[in-house]
């Protein structure tokens, strides 16, 4: 792998957490008149293939949806209550023994996004662990990678390397299939269970596959 295709994969997988960390917002009607899905299969299909083919099937889900409101009613049923919640968005609740938000985990969390200079913005009004934060804290330390690799600063980029790789085994790659079980047995709509397959299957892959391979080019590169 050469620099040229390092680039290309880092820049799809910033892109997929920006997206993902996006449909995990309440879905509003431009939804599907925007290029988040367009984006995403771009993005997906960089990647692997078989990702890539969950995102062409969310866009078909999509497609077939009418009436937004019906996907609003499922997003709250699964996210937001008001009263008990179907899969619980918040790492906190699957990571502390007492399934309660804001733990010791969430600070932990919370340092983490501290140590990397990032602050979570004023309007941002949930727990800093739910699983937008969590994709946005991903593609933060991604986008910062592709720029210390754009500079040839190699050191930075392996620092932001092995911060994505600690952040994914200790936090987000550790709660993510609980919490897709749960969308998946709670869910009234395909979307949200594609939506749900597709983010566990790349975080699964990223942790377990893709960082280590960047890293393993990056310090061929930084040695040449």
């Amino acid at each position: 792998m050469n620099l040229k295709e390092v680039l290309s994969l880092q820049k799809a997988r910033e892109n997929t957490y920006k997206l993902l960390s996006t449909l995990f917002y309440l879905p509003e009607e431009d939804l599907f008149e925007s290029q988040v899905l367009d984006n995403l299969i771009t993005s997906t299909e960089v990647i692997f293939d078989d990702l890539r083919e969950y995102a062409v099937s969310l866009q078909d889900e999509g497609k077939k949806i009418s009436n937004i409101e019906d996907l609003k009613v499922d997003y709250s049923k699964l996210f937001v209550g008001p009263f008990d919640l179907f899969a619980p968005p918040y790492g906190s609740i699957y990571l502390e023994k007492e399934r309660k938000v804001m733990g010791d985990s969430t600070i932990n969390v919370l340092n983490k996004y501290k140590q990397a200079g990032l602050k979570v913005a004023d309007d941002f009004k949930d727990a800093p662990d739910h699983i937008i934060m969590e994709l946005e804290f991903m593609y933060f330390l991604t986008f910062n990678q592709i720029e210390a690799i754009n500079s040839s600063d190699f050191s930075s980029t392996l620092h932001y390397l092995e911060m994505q790789r600690d952040f994914l085994g200790n936090h987000l790659r550790v709660w993510i299939s609980e919490f897709t079980d749960r969308i998946l047995n709670n869910t009234n709509t395909e979307f949200y269970k594609i939506l749900a397959k597709l983010t566990e299957n790349f975080i699964i892959n990223d942790y377990e596959q893709f960082i280590d391979r960047i890293t393993d080019e990056v310090d061929l590169l930084k040695n040449n």
